[in-house]
C-alpha cells in the first residue's frame, strides 16, 4: 500500500491527489476486513500460510518470489534505521551474542543483522517460509526452523527480536508468548504505534494479517506489552528506534530481563 501511494503522489496532481488516495484507502480496507473475517477461526500457522500464498501484505512487482513480509520488511526508510539501531546495540551492550529471530518472515531484514551476532536463530510459524529461507539463505550460517510461538518451546539465546510480530496476534496469542521471553537477557521488540501518545493500548483483534492500527478508523491501538493486560516485568527499557509512517510509528524498544 505505501507503493502505491508514492506512485500516485508521482503521478497525479495536488488537487485531486487526496481524494483519488482516500478512496483508495477506503477500498483497501473493505477488502482487507472481508479477507480479516475468514481468516479468524484457523489456527497461526493456517492462518499465516494463507497470507503469504495469498499475497495479503502485498509483493515486490520485480521479483517473482511469493514470500513477501510487507513494507515494514523491505522499504529502505524503516529498515535502515531499525540495522543501525541493532549495530548501536551490539556495540552497547557486549559480542558475540546468540541471538534468536521470533517471526523472521521473509527474512530480509534478519540477513542485514545477521552478522553481528554468534549464533543466529530463526524461526517462523509458516513452515513454507521456513524452506524457502533454509534454501535461499543458506550461505548466512541460519538455523531456520518452523515455530509456533504461542504454543511451542522457543529457540534459546541471549537476545530475542520480535519485530511487528505481535500487532498481528490477538491478545490471548500474545499472553502465551509474553512468559516465555522472560528466557532471554535482551528482547528487542518493534511495533507499529500510534503517532497519538494518550492511545489505548492493547486493544484486542483477532490474529491475522492487519494490525491494532490499522483495524481502527477512530482510536488506534496498538501493543504494549509492559501494560495490561501482558504486564511484562523488565529491569530497564530503552527505546531504539523511531519511524515515522503513514498514521503511526514504528517503534522498537529494547528491555533487559
Amino acid at each position: 500500500m505505501f507503493a502505491i501511494k508514492r506512485l500516485l503522489k508521482k503521478l497525479l496532481p495536488r488537487v485531486i491527489l487526496q481524494p483519488v488516495s482516500t478512496l483508495y484507502s477506503v477500498l483497501i480496507r473493505k477488502r482487507q476486513l472481508s479477507h480479516w473475517k475468514n481468516l479468524q477461526h484457523l489456527s497461526p500457522h493456517e492462518t499465516f500460510e494463507i497470507i503469504y500464498q495469498e499475497r495479503m501484505w502485498g509483493s515486490r512487482h520485480e521479483d517473482a518470489d511469493l514470500y513477501y513480509s510487507g513494507g515494514g520488511s523491505h522499504f529502505e526508510e524503516i529498515v535502515a534505521p531499525y540495522v543501525d539501531a541493532v549495530e548501536q546495540f551490539v556495540g552497547s551492550y557486549g559480542q558475540n551474542l546468540d541471538a534468536v529471530d521470533l517471526g523472521c518472515g521473509d527474512f530480509a531484514v534478519g540477513k542485514r543483522i545477521r552478522h553481528l551476532f554468534n549464533s543466529y536463530n530463526a524461526c517462523d510459524v509458516t513452515e513454507s517460509v521456513i524452506t524457502r529461507n533454509t534454501d535461499k539463505y543458506e550461505g548466512l550460517d541460519v538455523h531456520f526452523s518452523a515455530v509456533d510461538l504461542t504454543a511451542d518451546e522457543l529457540p534459546r539465546g541471549d537476545v530475542a527480536f520480535v519485530r511487528q510480530v505481535l500487532q498481528h496476534l490477538s491478545n490471548n496469542h500474545i499472553k502465551a508468548i509474553i512468559p516465555k521471553l522472560y528466557d532471554y537477557k535482551y528482547v528487542l521488540i518493534t511495533e507499529v504505534l500510534p503517532k497519538n501518545l494518550g492511545f489505548t493500548p492493547n486493544v484486542d483483534i483477532p490474529t491475522g494479517f492487519l494490525t491494532r492500527l490499522a483495524t481502527r478508523q477512530k482510536d488506534s491501538s496498538g501493543v504494549v506489552v509492559t501494560e495490561a493486560p501482558f504486564d511484562f516485568k523488565v529491569k530497564e527499557s530503552k527505546t531504539l528506534c523511531e519511524i515515522s509512517i503513514d498514521g503511526g510509528v514504528v517503534k522498537t524498544i529494547l528491555y533487559i530481563l
